[in-house]
């Protein structure tokens, strides 16, 4: 998967399909991805989970990516 748009959104974006087992592309995403991967091996909470809500610009985004 590959996304645009903000690098709070890019990160929030790649945490979540890492968690989904997507592969999230993009060197600028691969520290983002392993760091996620090393969380879910060691059995710690996700990051991400004290989540602030998205703004709609997010969420269009993320809709958008999800059909390509």
């Amino acid at each position: 998967m590959s996304t645009q748009g903000s690098s709070k959104f890019r990160t929030r974006t790649a945490r979540e399909a890492t968690k989904q087992g997507i592969a999230a592309e993009g060197i600028d995403l691969a520290s983002v991805v392993e760091d996620e991967r090393g969380r879910m091996a060691r059995g710690e909470s996700p990051s991400g989970t004290e989540r602030e809500r998205p703004d709609a610009q997010d969420e269009a985004k993320v809709e958008q990516d999800l059909r390509r």
